[in-house]
C-alpha cells in the first residue's frame, strides 16, 4: 500500500482535523491525531535556500553556454537542442526558458 506525506501550516492542519472529525472517520482521525510534527532549524532552511539557488544557477548557466553554442554552430535554437547539449531533463529547460524565449533568441518576431 502507497503512503502519502504532505506539509501543513497549523492552521491548514486544524482545518483538516476539523474537516475529518465532522466526517465521523475515526481510523482517519487517529492517523491525523498522531501525525508528526516537524520542526526545521533556521540554519537547515538556510542551507537549503543556498543549495536551491546553486542548482539554479548551474542550470541557468548550462543553458546560456547551450545557447551560445547552439548560436555559434549557425542550428536553430530549439528546446530539444538545448536538452541534447545540456543532457538535462526537457522539464527543467522549460522551468527556465519558455518558447517565447526560443522564438525570440531565433529572431523571429511576429
Amino acid at each position: 500500500m502507497d503512503k502519502f506525506r504532505i506539509d501543513l501550516f497549523n492552521d491548514e492542519f486544524n482545518s483538516l482535523v476539523k474537516i475529518i472529525k465532522e466526517s465521523g472517520d475515526v481510523s482517519l482521525l487517529k492517523k491525523v491525531e498522531n501525525a508528526k510534527f516537524i520542526s526545521y532549524s533556521s540554519k537547515k532552511a538556510s542551507a537549503t535556500i543556498k543549495a536551491s539557488a546553486a542548482r539554479v544557477k548551474v542550470s541557468k548557466d548550462k543553458i546560456e553556454n547551450a545557447i551560445n553554442h547552439i548560436r555559434m554552430s549557425g542550428d536553430k535554437i530549439t528546446i530539444n537542442a538545448i536538452v541534447d547539449f545540456t543532457r538535462m531533463y526537457k522539464i527543467t529547460v522549460l522551468r527556465y526558458i519558455s518558447e517565447d524565449d526560443i522564438i525570440s533568441l531565433n529572431g523571429i518576431v511576429d
